[in-house]
Formats: C-alpha cells, structure tokens, sequence
C-alpha cells in the first residue's frame, strides 16, 4: 500500500497542462522540388500558426493536440519533370496529435528541470486547396516526425523552437496528378517555428487521496 501511494503521488506531481501558440515557416517536397534534389527550402518559403494543447504524462512523456496553418508553393523550375502547371500555391490546415519524449527530465514550471531537446511523431488529417481543382478541398492523412527544444521563461511560461515534417498519403498537394511527376512519390509538407506555452492547470502540488 505504502509503494502504491508513493507511486501514485510521483505520478501526480508530474503531470501538469499547457496551452500553446505556434507561428514559423512551412515548406513542401514534392514533384516541384523533388526528394532527391530537393530546391533551397528558403526559395518558397510559406507562413504557418496556430494553437496546441499539451498534457505533460511525466517529466519524460508528453501528448499533445495540434491545429496548425500553413502556405505552401512551388515552381517548375526547380523540377526536373515535365509538368503542366508552372507553379503552385496552396494552403494545408492540420488536426494532428503527437507524442513527446524528452531527452532531459523536464516539468513545466520547474525550476529545476530548465530546458530539453525533444523528439516527436504522430498522426493526424489535414485539408488542402487541390491547386488545379478551383480550390476543390481534399482530405488526407499525415505522419508527423520531428524535433524540438523547449524551455522555462518563467514559472508558468515555456518557449520553445521545433521543426517537424509531415509525410502524407496523397501525390496531389501541388495539383498535379499521378501520370505527372513521379508517381511512387507520396508529397510532403513540414513546419518549423517557435512555441510559446502557458501552464494553466498545474497538480504539482496535488495530495494524494489514499
């Protein structure tokens, strides 16, 4: 009984509830600026935000609630198919959640723990403008990989820089279709800011109840 009430206070004083912003760049891999010889990212570079929800488990584990907006585009040039488009632009709304494992024990708003490098995955679904449709909206399903760094700004305050790319179960991103491009290629999307994140609901000092 003893064990189980100090397992279950350690497990209290971990958990702790963040709400937070995130604004950056998006970019796009795909038949416009292909894997294997992928462009200069910063060419077409598109603006993302949006808001998160994150549940810390442990100083360890955390989960986390995505909706994030981003531009995406593209040119011919930098391609080495033959496409029929000349250029693309196109939006990508995300509903995603994730997993965070931190490298370095971590507890928001503990002074102690005060900074970890991060890595992260999950799985989500966005909707996307198909850009040779007029602005017909598709849904597809994403994989999210990436990493993070984030740390305390004050006791109640985190910031944070993350970068995460998203592969995705379609090859029309950037309008063009299957006969086009290289069709065994799925497209890609990724985004990369910074994290801002206040702790509103804190158990840190929960009492057991047994």
């Amino acid at each position: 009984m003893l064990m189980f009430v100090l397992l279950s206070s350690q497990r209290l004083a971990a958990q702790t509830y963040e709400a937070g912003l995130f604004a950056g760049g998006s970019t796009y891999i795909g038949d416009f600026n292909p894997y294997d010889k992928p462009a200069d990212l910063r060419r077409n570079p598109g603006l993302s935000a949006g808001g998160f929800f994150r549940f810390n488990l442990s100083p360890h584990i955390a989960f986390r609630l995505n909706l994030l907006h981003g531009q995406i585009s593209g040119t011919a040039e930098d391609s080495p198919y033959p496409l029929s488009l000349s250029q693309f632009e196109s939006s990508v709304t995300e509903l995603s959640a994730q997993a965070e494992v931190n490298f370095l024990a971590y507890t928001a708003g503990d002074r102690d723990s005060f900074f970890t490098p991060y890595l992260f995955g999950g799985t989500g679904g966005f909707v996307f403008a198909h850009p040779s449709k007029d602005e017909i909206k598709l849904r597809r399903l994403s994989y999210l990989l990436g990493v993070g760094i984030k740390q305390h700004i004050s006791s109640a305050i985190t910031g944070g820089l993350e970068a995460g790319m998203r592969s995705t179960t379609t090859n029309q991103l950037d309008g063009i279709f299957p006969e086009e491009g290289n069709p065994k290629k799925n497209d890609w999307y990724s985004f990369a800011g910074l994290t801002l994140t206040i702790r509103f609901k804190d158990r840190s000092r929960a009492v057991c109840p047994y």
